[in-house]
């Protein structure tokens, strides 16, 4: 068996590369800086796109077509593989059928090509029909399902999303919960489930200034390009 500290780590995101830097790049980061080889698929599909995903899906396209890139800051270390995939959102039957006898094995193909050896340990953000597939063709060593939102309360979900969510939570050793809630709503499916929040570096936080006079202000959100400071 593949000792944990020498495996290679595929991670299925919800989000791609260059979205509001969250637990997804974090978790690629720390465990590249650790010495694991990281393989980052990005975001894989949830539902059908509307016009407001074009920005981003003509960003997939150009980037899958042309080789090259978008994605803004430092170069990504040697060890940490950024995947495009090319796959369809497991919505209609045609797309599941499509995903799984043609695309899914072409990006599994695509992941041993850039290094990817037998049994590694993949951690999974979408309970969706594409990521079982994918679970399928990779055989992992471990599996892990990080939920980090509550699938069931977006718009438009895949119709069995319940029962897919199920079949993850089975195929995984571990469940990891951002939230009290999620916690409660996935022991009920899983005996190992642990509750892990979201959070930051110490370096994220100024030293402290001892002078009165200024208030202090507490945003709850996302800090990304698009807030005014």
């Amino acid at each position: 068996m593949t000792r944990l500290a020498e495996s290679q780590i595929v991670i299925l995101s919800s989000i791609e590369w260059d979205a509001a830097w969250q637990r997804h790049q974090i978790f690629a980061s720390q465990w590249a800086e650790a010495g694991h080889e990281v393989f980052f698929i990005e975001n894989t599909g949830f539902r059908n796109p509307s016009p407001r995903d074009l920005p981003r899906l003509w960003n997939k396209v150009w980037r899958l077509f042309s080789g090259g890139s978008r994605r803004r800051g430092a170069r990504l270390p040697a060890n940490l593989h950024v995947v495009n995939p090319l796959v369809l959102p497991p919505t209609w039957r045609i797309f599941r059928r499509l995903n799984s006898f043609l695309l899914v094995p072409g990006l599994v193909e695509n992941l041993h090509s850039l290094g990817l050896g037998p049994s590694p340990v993949v951690v999974c953000y979408l309970p969706t029909d594409t990521t079982l597939q994918a679970l399928k063709y990779l055989s992992p060593a471990l599996t892990v399902y990080d939920c980090v939102d509550n699938f069931h309360g977006l718009p438009d979900p895949p119709k069995d999303l319940a029962k897919k969510e199920k079949e993850l939570i089975a195929e995984s050793a571990l469940v990891l919960a951002t939230s009290r809630t999620l916690y409660d709503d996935k022991s009920r499916l899983h005996p190992r489930v642990k509750e892990l929040h979201h959070g930051v570096a110490p370096a994220f936080f100024l030293p402290e200034r001892r002078r009165s006079g200024y208030t202090r202000l507490c945003y709850f959100g996302t800090i990304w390009r698009a807030l005014d400071y």
